[in-house]
């Protein structure tokens, strides 16, 4: 089929420190984005909290993550390090394209989650590539055909999300079984899953109250600065930043189904200031809260362009 390529035009999410915030739905943090980057490179280099696998479907070129360089060609499968600073440094070719696959951890993975589901999110504890000639590369093309075809194709169908999902998983199955797992790396996913499933019934009964890095922490018996650090380390993200997430899903959901005016909902969801619950939702959404209960409309992110192209992959 073809498939929707638009303009690399990130510029305007990267922020002062290089970060990228990218848009989510909070029930569906999942993107497909088609690039083209025929444009001279190297582009700006960006890191973000979201999981990224980057596939390029026509045109080759280097690929720098931190102090890395990464040579790629249509047809790789590229596991990107999301936390450091990464982006195309040069490319080349009558036609350059791109699929770019875009996640929130907790998508796959997150809090109430079973244990085995943190398997999918081993290939992301650095940085990963499969090539086009890689006896694995046809079965992991055929996963990101179906995936791309279900996002692009599917967005009016009920089962649109899952599909979506577990075409995800299919990918993320055949990176994992072919990377596999360092016994440090075991470790940390182990970690991760125990830290989570232990904060889940703190969380899911507090989240609406004055939570606390130290009331956290207590809630597993670490000390505050171990929590923090322990945190960040298995999870790739600070836990305020976390726990925004979910009170902010939270909040969409509500908007969405209830009747409640928008300054209970904040409250309800542990925003004790209104003002500054409207500007965080708009930061993380582009819609104010007065938007999503105006409409009562899923927050989506486009999925159309004008230009179309055939994805090539290999």
């Amino acid at each position: 089929m073809r498939f929707p390529f638009e303009r690399w035009a990130l510029e305007k999410s990267i922020d002062e420190k290089r970060r990228y915030q990218a848009e989510f739905d909070p029930r569906f943090p999942f993107f497909v984005n088609f690039f083209s980057f025929d444009t001279p490179s190297p582009f700006s280099l960006n890191w973000h909290e979201h999981l990224e696998i980057f596939v390029p479907c026509a045109g080759d070129g280097k690929f720098v993550m931190a102090n890395r360089i990464v040579p790629f060609s249509a047809g790789d499968v590229l596991v990107v390090d999301n936390l450091k600073l990464h982006g195309i440094a040069q490319s080349q070719g009558e036609l350059r394209r791109a699929m770019v696959i875009g996640f929130l951890p907790e998508f796959v993975c997150g809090l109430g989650s079973p244990r085995c589901d943190a398997e999918f999110l081993t290939p992301f504890c650095g940085s990963a590539a499969v090539r086009a000639d890689d006896p694995l590369a046809p079965k992991l093309h055929d996963a990101l055909l179906r995936l791309a075809s279900c996002y692009c194709e599917s967005a009016q169908a009920a089962s649109f999300q899952a599909g979506c999902k577990a075409y995800l998983l299919e990918v993320l199955y055949l990176l994992a079984a072919r990377f596999g797992k360092t016994q440090r790396e075991r470790v940390l996913e182990q970690e991760r899953s125990g830290l989570l499933h232990k904060l889940h019934p703190f969380l899911s009964a507090n989240f609406s109250e004055r939570v606390t890095v130290a009331s956290a922490a207590s809630a597993v018996n670490m000390s505050e600065s171990t929590f923090m650090k322990y945190f960040k380390r298995v999870t790739g993200r600070t836990f305020i930043s976390y726990l925004t997430q979910l009170r902010l899903e939270r909040a969409a959901d509500l908007l969405e189904r209830t009747s409640l005016s928008v300054a209970e909902i904040s409250y309800s969801v542990g925003f004790a200031d209104q003002s500054y619950f409207d500007r965080v939702f708009r930061r993380h959404f582009s819609r104010t809260p007065r938007e999503v209960r105006r409409e009562r409309s899923p927050i989506v992110i486009p999925r159309c362009a004008k230009r179309q192209d055939n994805l090539y992959i290999g």
